[in-house]
């Protein structure tokens, strides 16, 4: 496995939407927003609300483990608490989604674990809705 550059220059990595889906889905601060609002405003209103900055939530997204997981192409990357979805080709963060959940069966923790194959088609959801593309009028 390679290891992962220094956090602070991949900061980046983290887009807006994964900015503002951590506020919403981890941090529990969601806001209606008009169609038609870009990423940018979107996750700087999310911020603002939840007190914080962009660039503080993306330290909190870009942990090492999910920076070495970005840096070995891994296609998403659970955490205590969140599970991160990434792009391997662009090594971003997409997403974030709530942590997995984990339950117990006789005496053995058991996953209810996302499929990298779910990952990939919540990475391409998502990477299209950022992008505005469209398909028969409505968002894939």
């Amino acid at each position: 496995m390679r290891p992962a550059p220094p956090i602070e220059t991949i900061l980046h990595r983290v887009t807006y939407h994964a900015v503002t889906r951590y506020v919403q889905r981890i941090l529990g601060v969601s806001i209606p927003m008009e169609k038609g609002t870009t990423e940018i405003i979107r996750a700087a209103i999310h911020c603002k609300r939840a007190k914080t900055t962009i660039d503080d939530v993306r330290r909190l997204v870009m942990i090492p483990t999910v920076a070495v997981a970005i840096e070995n192409k891994f296609a998403a990357i659970d955490t205590k608490n969140f599970t991160a979805v990434l792009d391997p080709e662009q090594q971003i963060v997409v997403t974030i989604l709530e942590p997995q959940t984990y339950k117990q069966r006789h005496g053995r923790r058991k996953a209810s674990s996302r499929s990298e194959k779910q990952c990939h088609r919540i990475a391409e959801r998502v990477g299209m809705q950022i992008k505005g593309i469209h398909t028969k009028g409505k968002m894939k």
